[in-house]
């Protein structure tokens, strides 16, 4: 029994997406698709599109058979801890035999080797040496690969190649029994904002349904009819999250922290918490704070998951110990028959737990414990990021809390 693994945040679903999904299929031809994806934060930091729910019914409406959440410690990180979370994720269910993911290259050697660069002798001080001259870390990473195997630096910048190359590297780590598929990106580049043709990228279907005044009929032709109708309907129910709502709520936290406190959030580094410190009194809102301290150094992708992660109250010292654990259990969003036949197996023979209801592991009430397991540690993070999303909706009728505890997987027929 052949099981095919995907990892994705499905941003919304779109039809590069679709594409993917097909070709994997073709190729694998297996009897089951798992995918585990991101909750309702981004690994950029940023709030997805539709809630976490709406794009497990997207994912299943196009053919994925279970939707896993890949729980947030490991989600709003840097390319290499979301990768490495999600490859021991698929890994724990102990029934995954296929991983597949989209590049930009479709030369495993080459993605391989550039996994593999790390056991070079050359690698970390010449990497250190790039960091010191004020390199952000992708730049001095992408620099010191491409000298050493003399390519590209623009093959290492690529955002599907750098998640490509952290799964291999996850996969070697771990010594995961799960093969790669690597699938070449159909048209559409990651990072464009226009659309041109039925493939486009996530973040061009975003733009133009923020900014097109056409919205969502502007991306219609980009998207499965079941994605559409799906965000058609959250549309109409005012679900679309913005972070400016969010900007009342950071704010006031930080201006009640310290600089201890600031230097316990994940990220914060080089006295980057005296600048966000500096910079909170001034700041009117989420965009102008991180305008205030934006770097060369910082990507805005790190600066947007720093402030994520204080406002959630994530701390170093939980993720180190959330590192060396890897995902504690199987949070399941969505399925459908094939589905359900998929987590009967992953029950006998997975030591995680799968969660389907989160009550049985964590109540409201236990947020007041201080004797939590670490699962249900990294749960109640997962519990506070939907919490949050949901505080981000323009309607304050939607501002309700604990929907972890009230929502059931979707199950589709």
């Amino acid at each position: 029994m052949s099981i095919l693994g995907i990892i994705a945040e499905y941003n919304p679903f779109h039809n590069g997406h679709q594409f993917h999904l097909n070709i994997s299929k073709e190729k694998v031809q297996p009897s089951g698709i798992i995918c585990v994806m991101s909750g309702n934060f981004t690994q950029r930091g940023e709030i997805a599109l539709l809630d976490k729910w709406s794009r497990a019914e997207m994912a299943i409406k196009c053919g994925v058979d279970l939707v896993i959440e890949l729980p947030f410690v490991f989600t709003a990180r840097s390319a290499e801890s979301f990768a490495s979370g999600a490859i021991r994720l698929l890994d724990a269910l102990k029934i995954v035999n296929t991983v597949s993911f989209g590049t930009e290259i479709s030369n495993y050697n080459l993605l391989n080797s550039i996994a593999l660069i790390s056991e070079n002798t050359d690698f970390l001080p010449l990497f250190k040496k790039h960091l010191k001259f004020g390199k952000s870390y992708p730049q001095a990473l992408a620099t010191s690969i491409s000298s050493l195997l003399n390519i590209s630096p623009e093959i290492i910048s690529k955002p599907n190649n750098i998640l490509a190359i952290e799964y291999l590297k996850a996969i070697h780590q771990y010594n995961s029994a799960i093969q790669p598929l690597l699938i070449e990106r159909s048209i559409a580049q990651h990072n464009d904002t226009s659309i041109a043709d039925v493939i486009a990228s996530a973040s061009a279907i975003r733009h133009q349904i923020f900014t097109n005044p056409q919205g969502l009929s502007a991306v219609k032709n980009c998207i499965p009819i079941s994605t559409y109708n799906v965000m058609m309907n959250r549309l109409q129910e005012n679900l679309l999250p913005s972070l400016d709502n969010l900007s009342i709520p950071l704010l006031a936290k930080l201006r009640n922290t310290t600089i201890l406190n600031l230097q316990e959030t994940p990220g914060i580094a080089e006295g980057l918490e005296h600048k966000i410190f500096n910079a909170m009194n001034i700041s009117t809102s989420y965009e102008s704070l991180l305008e205030n301290i934006k770097s060369k150094r910082y990507p805005n992708s790190r600066l947007q998951r720093i402030l994520l992660h204080f406002l959630i109250g994530t701390k170093k010292n939980s993720l180190h110990s959330f590192d060396k654990s890897g995902p504690l259990y199987a949070r399941v969003l969505g399925f459908n028959q094939t589905g359900r036949a998929l987590l009967k197996k992953v029950k006998q023979h997975s030591d995680i737990p799968i969660i389907t209801k989160v009550s049985k592991h964590i109540t409201s009430k236990d947020k007041n414990n201080s004797n939590l397991t670490d699962l249900q540690k990294m749960l109640l993070l997962d519990i506070y990021a939907t919490d949050l999303f949901f505080l981000s909706l323009p309607d304050s009728k939607k501002h309700i809390g604990g929907l972890d505890f009230l929502n059931s997987p979707i199950f589709l027929i």
